[in-house]
């Protein structure tokens, strides 16, 4: 299993240029904590089997609790206050306490730790529940325009998403984070679901309820690191339904999805950005890091390797 995963993972950087890291469990939860272990510790190799050890325990000593699948930051703060540090901790922690204090799910963390498969493997992919653009900022964000022009940008693409997948969504939930890696700094994270009058995966719509979400939880005076935007309460576009006693209601949602319609088709033959919103802005001061951004050459012709065959 191993040497066939050094082959996957081998083949997949050569054809694609993506580098991944594999990682194999006797469970969900272990098979995650090997796929931290191949990239954090043994990124030389890039893949890490469970079952290759007779001493897991050494392993999941060097991953952190908030490492592991179904835990975060959030229950990682209160396992650590208990002296939960690491996975191994947490593998011999008593179930009950875990479960009194985490919920069943987390109980289920520590079964999996021991091997016991609490998650089985979905043979099919299950409907999304919510579709998500978020980002880390390339510099730090202080004025609510910046802000404004990124949470615009991540709408548009999540109503991309949506009309591709042929979903409406019923809310939008907006949050802003500072860097809470930076102590030094005023920390501050918030967020708010906006509910929108009907179901929809028109842009225009989804922006304006963006918006509204946004100028509700942002700020002065913090350097935000981080914005999102996530479309929630997901429903088949099939199931959209109009008031028929509403003529020109009709008629504008029906102008507007030709207008949606056109925009992904020029955007999808010319260029992904080519037709956006002003509200989105031209400088984009916001826009993240990419100094490690994977090369396009399957799938941008300005990035396709040039050979110089004079020499």
């Amino acid at each position: 299993m191993t040497e066939f995963c050094k082959e996957l993972k081998a083949t997949v950087e050569k054809w694609t240029g993506i580098p991944v890291s594999i990682g194999i469990g006797s469970s969900k939860t272990l098979a995650k904590a090997a796929n931290k272990l191949a990239k954090k510790k043994f990124r030389d190799v890039g893949v890490f089997n469970f079952l290759d050890h007779s001493d897991p325990d050494k392993y999941l000593e060097m991953l952190e609790v908030e490492d592991l699948w179904g835990i975060g930051r959030k229950h990682s703060k209160f396992l650590f206050r208990h002296n939960i540090n690491n996975a191994r901790d947490l593998k011999y922690a008593d179930q009950g306490f875990i479960r009194k204090w985490l919920s069943v799910m987390g109980q289920r963390v520590v079964l999996e730790l021991n091997g016991t498969c609490c998650y089985e493997l979905e043979k099919l992919p299950k409907p999304k529940k919510n579709i998500a653009f978020t980002r880390s900022f390339g510099h730090y964000q202080e004025t609510y325009e910046q802000l404004e022009e990124a949470v615009a940008y991540f709408t548009r693409k999540i109503g991309e998403k949506l009309r591709k997948e042929e979903e409406l969504a019923s809310f939008l939930q907006i949050f802003l984070l500072t860097n809470l890696h930076n102590d030094k700094l005023p920390q501050y994270h918030n967020s708010v679901i906006v509910r929108l009058f009907k179901p929809s995966n028109n842009s225009i719509t989804l922006i304006k309820a963006a918006i509204k979400g946004l100028k509700a939880i942002f700020k002065e005076g913090y350097k935000y690191k981080k914005a999102g935007v996530i479309s929630l309460g997901l429903i088949p576009e099939s199931h959209k339904q109009y008031d028929l006693f509403i003529d020109p209601e009709f008629e504008k949602a029906l102008q507007q999805t030709n207008l949606m319609d056109t925009l992904d088709r020029i955007n999808r033959k010319v260029d992904a950005d080519a037709v956006k919103f002003a509200i989105e802005g031209v400088r984009r001061e916001w826009w993240m890091n990419q100094t490690r951004k994977s090369p396009r050459y399957t799938t941008s012709w300005k990035e396709i390797p040039l050979i110089d065959t004079a020499r």
